[in-house]
């Protein structure tokens, strides 16, 4: 069930806009607004729950399966972008690394990277 204070659920639900990159129908994964590197993402379980304490696991291993599933992706795109060209992104940030984040639906919730 959806809590209407809870940032996570309105981005699920679709009240905030949000970079949708992947979806299944347990999970939505989307890019970080304030990125701590290229391709930092959030993936988030369709179902709220406050921590990693409260969320079911069915969620969890579902929402942990999909984050797995969108580094493999993400991996391989920042690797071809890295052996374009154009590598601003490795100038941007030399030495940085891509990294897929998984958190369990509050905004007071940690995120696990």
């Amino acid at each position: 069930m959806a809590e209407p204070d809870c940032l996570f659920c309105g981005i699920v639900a679709g009240s905030i806009p949000s970079q949708t990159i992947d979806s299944d129908e347990r999970t939505v994964a989307f890019m970080d607004i304030n990125p701590a590197t290229p391709g930092h993402a959030l993936v988030v379980p369709r179902e709220h729950a406050a921590d990693l304490l409260e969320i079911g696991a069915e969620d969890l291993t579902a929402t942990m399966l999909a984050a797995q599933r969108l580094a493999k992706r993400m991996k391989d795109v920042l690797e071809r972008r890295r052996h374009q060209p154009d590598q601003r992104l490795r100038r941007a940030r030399p030495g940085r690394r891509s990294s897929t984040s998984t958190s369990t639906s509050c905004p007071a919730t940690r995120t696990i990277r």
